[in-house]
């Protein structure tokens, strides 16, 4: 998966950031998808890190779900988001409802397409201290991945 960001004049529904998602499957038969949506900062200083995400064509109070920047490092080059405050107490600390499909999700992002063991090991333990049950991420090859 490969995702961009980039800042831009506020379009009609108010969203000032162009983003862009690609992904392909592991096996290489699958075709690539992309999708371009469009993301609006939070506003004021309480909303730093949190994103409103949608489609460009809607406006984000219909559609949009948040993605919030829980922690990242520009200098080691990873960010840890989640689709929003989970609701779903575990033994391991709170997640997300899976069925959904907005409000939902828990990512961590580097910038190296090779996986960083110690990186995603030390993000990992980021989000269990801030309560977050990390049993729902996925390990993601991206070795293969253009």
């Amino acid at each position: 998966m490969n995702a961009r960001y980039k800042l831009q004049k506020p379009n009609w529904w108010g969203y000032n950031i162009k983003i862009s998602n690609s992904a392909s499957k592991a096996n290489g038969k699958n075709k690539k998808t992309q999708s371009n949506m469009c993301g609006k900062l939070g506003g004021d200083a309480s909303n730093v890190g949190k994103l409103k995400v949608g489609f460009c064509k809607l406006p984000s109070y219909i559609r949009g779900g948040p993605f919030w920047v829980v922690a990242h490092n520009e200098d080691e080059g990873y960010a840890l988001v989640s689709g929003g405050q989970p609701s779903i107490p575990t033994h391991d600390g709170c997640k997300h409802d899976e069925k959904k499909t907005s409000n939902s999700g828990l990512w961590i992002m580097t910038r190296e397409q090779t996986r960083d063991v110690d990186l995603i090991k030390k993000v990992r333990d980021i989000a269990t201290e801030k309560g977050l049950d990390v049993s729902v991420l996925d390990d993601v090859d991206q070795t293969s991945c253009k």
